[in-house]
C-alpha cells in the first residue's frame, strides 16, 4: 500500500496522512513524498500510489489553490478527511545568524498568508519569497540552497529534522489556524 502526499518529511500533510490512515484502518503503509497537489494526481492516476492525500482548506489562507487546480479535471473519490491545527514556526540556519541580519523569509504560499501579519512584525524589511512546500523550504536551508541571511517558515518538526535554530513559535496570525486535509482514490 502506497500513500503519496503533497510535502516532503516533516510537512503537515505527512502528519495527515498518518492520521488520514488510521482513520480508515489502514495500519502500514508506505508514505511517498510528492511536493506538489499536481504529482500527488499524476501518481495517483498513474497507478503508482494507491491513496493521494492533498490540503484543500485553510481557516486564515482560504483555499489551496493548487489543490483545486489539480483535483479540476480528474474524477476521485474522496475516502475521508480531517481537519488539523497548524502552528507555523520560524527557522533560520542557526544560532550565530542575527535575527536582524534575516532579510529573505521562504515558505509556501498558504503558511505565508497564515503568518503575514506576526512576520512583518518580527521582519519588517524582510522580502517573502515562494516554496512549493514548507518542509522544502526548510530542508534547502538546511542543505545552504538559500543564504545565511535567509529564513523558513515550517512546522516544529520540519525544523528540528532538518536541524534548524528555532526563531519563533506558533507565529500563525490566529491561534485558531486550521488545515483540512483529504484522503482521496482513484474513482
Amino acid at each position: 500500500m502506497k500513500i503519496g502526499y503533497q510535502g516532503t518529511i516533516g510537512s503537515y500533510t505527512q502528519r495527515a496522512a498518518k492520521q488520514l490512515a488510521e482513520n480508515v484502518n489502514i495500519y502500514s503503509a508506505e508514505y511517498v513524498p510528492l511536493i506538489s497537489s499536481a504529482n500527488v494526481v499524476k501518481a495517483l492516476l498513474n497507478g503508482e500510489i494507491d491513496y493521494g492525500v492533498l490540503a484543500v482548506y485553510n481557516s486564515i489562507g482560504g483555499k489551496v489553490q493548487e489543490t483545486e487546480d489539480a483535483l479540476s479535471d480528474i474524477n476521485y473519490l474522496k475516502v475521508t478527511a480531517i481537519v488539523m491545527p497548524i502552528h507555523q514556526c520560524i527557522f533560520k540556519k542557526n544560532h550565530s545568524i542575527k535575527n536582524e541580519n534575516i532579510n529573505k523569509i521562504y515558505s509556501h504560499i498558504q503558511a505565508l498568508r497564515q503568518t503575514q501579519l506576526t512576520v512583518k512584525k518580527y521582519f519588517p524589511y524582510a522580502k517573502l519569497k515562494e516554496t512549493e512546500d514548507t518542509a522544502i523550504g526548510a530542508k534547502r536551508l538546511a542543505e545552504g540552497e538559500y543564504d545565511n541571511y535567509s529564513a523558513v517558515i515550517c512546522s516544529k518538526e520540519a525544523g528540528e529534522f532538518y536541524k534548524l535554530a528555532l526563531v519563533y513559535e506558533n507565529i500563525e496570525d490566529d491561534d485558531s489556524n486550521q488545515t483540512m486535509f483529504i484522503l482521496i482514490e482513484k474513482n
